[in-house]
């Protein structure tokens, strides 16, 4: 088993910057400029994701996950668009290749963790099939840049977790058999415990993310509980220009069938009954 640690979306001491987009702004564009516009941000973000890999071989880091709105608003009701519409000689694709040749070479780990507004088993048809979407639109991307995860949340537990985890399954079974080889399922601290998941996960085929973040927990048969800890680590110091900064979740599967284990990094994902 391979222990990594990884750093999440975003940089506060490098000056590598990642690009997104509004509705709002976008809309205000004429079609031409639109295109133009989205192109640019794609192909910044490419060449950001390069740097990025780049930077966490300088840190003796071995994984980074990667901003979901690489290409933002592409799933957008009104505002979305596929790659192939703004990159019509190709580059941009080929920009992402790039970053994910590099990372391939580094032995950088790349993956994703759509925003919060996925929600697989909302009792809103309409928000099962944008959440869907979204992930469809992720794991076609994940495919681009050579990210073997893609991370979400359980979601709704309207009606109660029975009811809940039976939506989910629902929702799962919508997915292509492309975005089932990439997506895990990730606990949470208040809504989906891991002995909630797991069973699930078994069923479907789909690996289980045990979420450490920054919260010390205790395991007692999948069920745990909070306990009082420090606010940063032994040997952590704020950042000079950021007081509190973000922190990202960082995780490891949970292999259906085994228990779950902590770390600040997973190790290699099981897909169904084989390893990769």
């Amino acid at each position: 088993m391979i222990l990594r640690l990884g750093l999440c979306c975003q940089f506060l001491d490098s000056p590598i910057r990642f690009r997104t987009a509004t509705h709002r702004y976008v809309s205000t564009l004429s079609r031409a400029a639109r295109r133009t516009y989205l192109a640019a941000i794609a192909s910044e973000n490419a060449a950001a994701l390069a740097a990025a890999v780049e930077r966490c071989v300088e840190l003796g880091i071995g994984a980074f996950r990667i901003n979901s709105q690489m290409l933002p608003l592409g799933t957008h009701p009104v505002s979305g668009y596929t790659l192939e519409a703004l990159d019509r000689n190709g580059a941009i694709r080929a920009a992402f290749e790039r970053a994910r040749d590099l990372a391939r070479e580094r032995g950088i780990r790349l993956s994703f963790h759509p925003d919060q507004f996925v929600v697989l088993n909302s009792e809103r048809e309409d928000v099962v099939r944008a959440s869907a979407e979204e992930l469809e639109f992720q794991a076609a991307m994940a495919e681009m840049v050579g990210a073997d995860t893609v991370v979400f949340h359980g979601g709704s537990v309207a009606g109660g977790p029975a009811a809940a985890v039976e939506r989910l399954e629902r929702g799962i079974g919508l997915l292509s058999e492309r975005a089932r080889r990439v997506v895990a399922l990730e606990n949470d601290d208040h809504r989906f415990t891991p002995s909630d998941l797991l069973p699930l996960c078994r069923r479907v085929g789909v690996p289980l993310v045990y979420d450490a973040h920054t919260t010390a927990v205790t395991v007692t048969g999948y069920r745990w509980k909070r306990r009082p800890i420090s606010p940063r680590p032994r040997g952590a110091r704020a950042s000079p220009t950021h007081t509190s900064p973000r922190r990202g979740k960082a995780g490891v599967p949970a292999i259906p069938g085994r228990t779950p284990t902590s770390s600040t990094s997973r190790t290699s994902p099981v897909r169904g009954s084989g390893a990769e």
